[in-house]
């Protein structure tokens, strides 16, 4: 995940709306039964609200992917979940009723549009391990959030709270401009580039450690050679390598990148399961710009 800008930010921006979001949750029990004087049956049908909202989000949820960005869909589905719990604090049971059916449509929109973005940006490889992650983000958010937030209406009372939340939501709406989804976000091309991959030699089986280095012979007045190359360290950490650089000769002509494996294993899982075609792109696209590029393997004997 350190190596994955773009499912770091899906992953931020699910933990945005869902720590101010979790307040309407929290504290609905609280409006009901307080400000609105109902009992068990109407909190329940407040909620009962909110699912039939999130039921009618998943049939809209087509429409809105075809007709918004991603980012849109995020930033509307925030401000229309503020809306809903700033009117909690507020409105009386038939005018508060609408805007929770919209607060249910609000949530699922953004639990399902981070859910499938991360499954269309994430390879194969990794993907259950990610969206494990998502779910740890998503249930820790709220966790947070509403204890957060009920600490917050203890000492400030429950309607000052709900509209400090919804002031927050709007903020993460905001937030879009700053902190934007990625571009190429959901649009990862998976299929995996495999490549063959020689076997070590025999005395170097239980090597332990393993060195790639690859020469890039380029020409000096190339000025865009070394960022082509630095481009690739997303690539190699996030496909397993535990190390990563790029060293230069002293005239610039060669630069070599280096990076490590902790096994042999390791070096060929990353050439045969978990480079995407989008990886290789760039890396074809470093070697594309040198005059030669070579490939040289080294183990680490010494050490484990």
């Amino acid at each position: 995940m350190l190596s994955a800008p773009r499912v770091q930010r899906l992953l931020l921006r699910a933990a945005v709306f869902l720590v101010p979001a979790s307040a309407l949750w929290a504290l609905l029990p609280l409006v009901a039964s307080g400000r609105l004087g109902l009992g068990a049956s109407g909190y329940g049908v407040l909620l009962g609200v909110l699912g039939v909202g999130a039921l009618a989000g998943v049939a809209l949820l087509p429409w809105l992917r075809t007709h918004l960005s991603l980012g849109a869909v995020l930033a509307a589905s925030s401000l229309v979940f503020g809306i809903a719990t700033a009117g909690s604090a507020v409105l009386g049971y038939l005018a508060l009723a609408p805007l929770l059916a919209l607060a249910g449509v609000a949530w699922i929109m953004t639990l399902s549009t981070v859910n499938a973005a991360l499954q269309l940006t994430l390879p194969a490889w990794v993907r259950a391990r990610g969206l494990s992650v998502y779910l740890l983000v998503m249930s820790g958010s709220q966790a947070v959030g509403a204890a957060a937030w009920g600490w917050v209406a203890t000492v400030w009372g429950v309607a000052t709270t709900l509209y400090v939340a919804a002031a927050a939501l709007l903020l993460a709406a905001l937030s879009l401009w700053w902190w934007p989804v990625l571009p190429g976000t959901a649009q990862l091309r998976r299929g995996i580039s495999e490549r063959l991959v020689d076997e070590p030699p025999a005395w170097a089986a239980g090597a332990g450690r393993v060195w790639i280095d690859v020469a890039y012979v380029t020409d000096v007045a190339d000025h865009d050679a070394v960022a082509r190359i630095l481009a690739l360290e997303t690539v190699r950490r996030r496909t397993g390598a535990s190390q990563w650089y790029v060293v230069a000769d002293a005239d610039g002509a060669i630069l070599r990148e280096r990076y490590q494996f902790e096994t042999w294993d390791e070096y060929a899982r990353q050439e045969r399961e978990r480079l995407t075609d989008e990886d290789r792109a760039l890396i074809d696209r470093a070697a594309a710009g040198a005059t030669e590029v070579s490939t040289s393997v080294e183990f680490a004997v010494g050490q484990r």
